[in-house]
């Protein structure tokens, strides 16, 4: 009988468990290292000496008490091929075909051993009191924790299949029922009575669809009025519209307008950007003509992204710049860019140039700042862009390192890459951030790789610097190019993103400039979020003149999520441990109470 207990000891299971989750802290929780190494290695002599422990009780006992420790022992095989399968898709990497392969493989044979090992478990510990091994109970447990883990396992295959298939579903209408601030800001700032007609036959379906979100422009300060096209033809055949489902509009002389539809399905994608529609509208309504040149020829960032047909252009910055009523217009050495910056240009963007500008370029850039112009600078850390006179004349210099934060980030890769994809959430108090420093906290504009500018000791007195956005104090300059905090070399801190600038001029008004240190930061696949489109707009607001103009803009496209490595710990360790933790008590305590109910009189 001693023998039988001894057989049935939860000694060599406990081992096997420590070693799993040993092996789960390792590779998880600890870094790379020393630590991880260390913690590895106790893994595979808990794991060692837990199977040899049961291999020599089972050589000791035979019938139903050897059959069971046998089952066992095959258990650890089973957690050992998956442990064998994990590191083998850690060895390949992410990018090989074999890794999916691999993760399922281990994922499979872990819940198909760990679920078998735990009811033997479970049964035994009933059994070794009396050291009696009841085999049909044994098998009963046996083939329920097979079954459980081939529930678990299919759920898992079920699941990962689903995620691969491309299938999506659109349950949103997507229409704005409300116009956002920007939008609002140009009524407020106008002095001409501006008036809407929405041209809608009776009954319409698209017409409850847009009445919310014009009567808010009606309390902007818009006239809005519903009429059939031909009620009035006059009025249609001065705003030239010759059908209903049109919005037309008249500020004074000027008159525009925008097709809507007369049918809900055509119309959906129209209404979901009507609140970006409207503003350009208006804007060529309020706004006088305004022209923005882009400078090409030095690989810039929307250059680039044409070529590759990718969403890291700059599309969405130039339809910002059209709903201010600006026409974009490039700026190359056959423009002037080379000798003389063209005397109507409002503004010059400079937007991520991965080549050097020419000396004779910087000299027109500077010369047109002295005169009065307005610069938008978005350049990356480490570009050789030869900007370096133009930043030391309005006081800047790109200082060395990465902007990055290895505590809050964005998952993307799942590498230490991810620790440049950050958020910054601190605005200083200026006309070009006034929404977002008076959402300081809640705003989070995205950068992706930015650099860090700072304020040489040689700056010139004149030159008025304002430091727009910083990142958090928890991030860091990676001066080794790792994406990782090394303490020995570098310190945590607040970094500088963005600087708005302001040089007097005599005889003018000011000249006026914005440099980022990243020009992802209005790319099209950032300027999707909320805050950066706020930041692109009163950016643009300011340097084009227009100060009362800005505010929140209603973004048309899905945004997405950002993480942070505590919230991602706190969702992996809920969603695997403690969902099923309660599910499992519960459980048990259901059972409980049933047997009792069973066994009272």
């Amino acid at each position: 009988m001693e023998k039988i207990r001894r057989a049935l000891s939860p000694g060599p299971s406990t081992l096997v468990a420590l070693a799993l989750v040993l092996a789960f802290v390792g590779e998880r929780l600890i870094e790379a290292g020393a630590g991880r190494w260390v913690t590895d290695v106790v893994a595979g002599i808990c794991f060692v000496a837990g199977a040899g422990w049961r291999a020599l009780l089972t050589g000791r006992v035979e019938g139903a008490t050897g059959r069971l420790s046998r089952a066992l022992l095959i258990c650890y095989g089973g957690l050992l091929l998956a442990l064998a399968c994990y590191a083998l898709s850690i060895q390949v990497g992410m990018e090989s075909k074999a890794a999916p392969v691999l993760a399922i493989a281990f994922v499979a044979l872990l819940a198909i051993a760990l679920g078998p090992m735990l009811a033997l478990e479970l049964v035994t510990w009933r059994m070794r009191p009396a050291a009696f091994v009841e085999w049909r109970r044994a098998q009963s447990a046996l083939i329920a924790g097979l079954s459980l883990a081939a529930m678990v396992t299919a759920l898992g295959l079920l699941n990962y299949a689903a995620a691969q298939r491309p299938w999506r579903s659109d349950l949103s209408f997507g229409a704005p029922t409300r116009p956002s601030a920007a939008t609002q800001s140009l009524l407020q700032a106008t002095t001409t009575p501006v008036e809407i007609y929405l041209f809608f036959e009776r009954g319409s379906p698209v017409l409850p669809e847009v009445r919310d979100y014009f009567d808010g422009l009606r309390e902007a300060g818009a006239t809005v009025s519903v009429l059939d096209q031909a009620s009035d033809p006059d009025l249609t055949k001065q705003l030239k519209i010759t059908a209903n489902g049109n919005v037309g509009l008249r500020c004074g002389e000027r008159t525009g307008r925008w097709f809507v539809g007369t049918d809900v399905d055509s119309a959906r994608s129209r209404l979901k950007k009507m609140d970006s529609e409207m503003r350009t509208q208006l804007a060529v309504l309020t706004v006088p003509k305004r022209n923005v040149y882009f400078t090409v020829g030095h690989d810039e960032r929307p250059d680039r992204a044409a070529s590759k047909g990718d969403a890291s252009g700059g599309k969405k910055l130039r339809d910002l710049v059209r709903s201010f009523n600006g026409t974009v217009k490039t700026l190359g050495l056959a423009e002037g860019l080379g000798s003389r910056i063209p005397d109507d240009a409002d503004l010059v963007v400079v937007f991520g140039p991965s080549s050097a500008f020419l000396a004779q370029e910087v000299a027109a850039l500077r010369d047109y700042l002295k005169r009065g112009g307005a610069l938008l600078i978005m350049v990356d850390a480490g570009s050789a862009q030869g900007l370096e006179p133009l930043l030391a004349d309005v006081g800047l210099q790109l200082a060395p390192g990465e902007a990055c934060n290895d505590r809050a980030f964005v998952q993307q890769s799942y590498t230490d890459a991810d620790h440049a994809f950050i958020a910054a959430t601190s605005f200083g108090s200026h006309k070009a951030t006034r929404t977002l420093s008076g959402a300081q906290g809640r705003a989070q504009v995205a950068f992706i790789s930015a650099g860090q500018l700072s304020r040489p000791a040689d700056a010139p007195a004149a030159a008025k610097n304002t430091f727009l956005v910083r990142s958090m104090p928890q991030g860091f300059a990676d001066l080794n190019q790792n994406r990782r905090f090394d303490p020995e070399d570098e310190k945590r801190g607040p970094l500088n993103l963005a600087t708005a600038v302001e040089l007097p001029v005599e005889g003018k008004s000011e000249s006026r400039a914005v440099v980022i240190a990243d020009s992802d930061a209005l790319a099209d696949y950032l300027i999707g979020n909320q805050a950066n489109a706020v930041f692109g707009i009163e950016l643009l607001a300011w340097l084009l003149r227009e100060d009362a103009l800005g505010g929140e803009v209603a973004i048309e496209e899905d945004v997405p999520i950002r993480h942070t490595r505590e919230g991602d710990t706190a969702w992996f360790y809920g969603t695997t441990f403690a969902a099923p933790a309660l599910v499992l008590a519960g459980g048990l305590g259901f059972v409980s109470r049933k047997r009792r109910r069973r066994s009272a009189p």
